[in-house]
């Protein structure tokens, strides 16, 4: 089947888990070339949401089950390899691209490249989250709290957010 494109219905379908786990949809959909011309873009916020959730919540899914995924995700990105980066960008061609055409429609201000550059930082500060939470609320000294995916989502996208529209040089 299509793969869903991060449209409104498309991310109200990852929102309610009807997203499979290569990114296809439970259900066809249109090419995104047809999506994009037939609505308006969706806020930035709403993209970043709908790049985050599946990996938020699938990271605390397997801290519940003691399933060391960001180890996993960890090895992904320092361990060279061509058989896995192969992997890797097989898998994600397809749902990169329908987000990268969402993020353009929803941030058009920001030149093609700069944008790329900084949802590659915004990547980073999701791995790094997920990845140091447990050490997080000790290095907060009790100032934030990381049991609730909710929240941790709501920083991440508002940090992303920012630095999505900062200034171009």
């Amino acid at each position: 089947s299509p793969l869903c494109s991060p449209t409104r219905s498309g991310l109200q379908d990852r929102r309610r888990g009807r997203i499979g786990r290569g990114g296809e949809c439970a259900t066809s959909a249109p090419p995104r070339r047809e999506l994009r011309a037939a609505r308006a873009p969706d806020p930035l916020e709403e993209v970043l949401d709908a790049f985050y959730r599946p990996v938020v919540e699938a990271a605390y899914a397997a801290r519940r089950e003691g399933r060391p995924i960001m180890a996993l995700l960890g090895r992904i990105y320092t361990e060279p390899g061509e058989l896995l980066v192969s992997q890797v960008r097989a898998m994600m061609a397809e749902p990169m691209a329908a987000f990268l055409d969402a993020f353009h429609l929803a941030a058009p201000e920001i030149p093609p490249y700069v944008l790329f550059w900084r949802l590659q930082f915004s990547v980073g500060s999701l791995s790094h989250t997920l990845g140091a939470m447990h050490i997080i609320e000790g290095l907060a000294r009790g100032r934030v709290r990381t049991d609730s995916p909710d929240e941790v989502l709501k920083q991440l996208v508002n940090f992303a957010a920012g630095g999505i529209r900062g200034k171009v040089e």
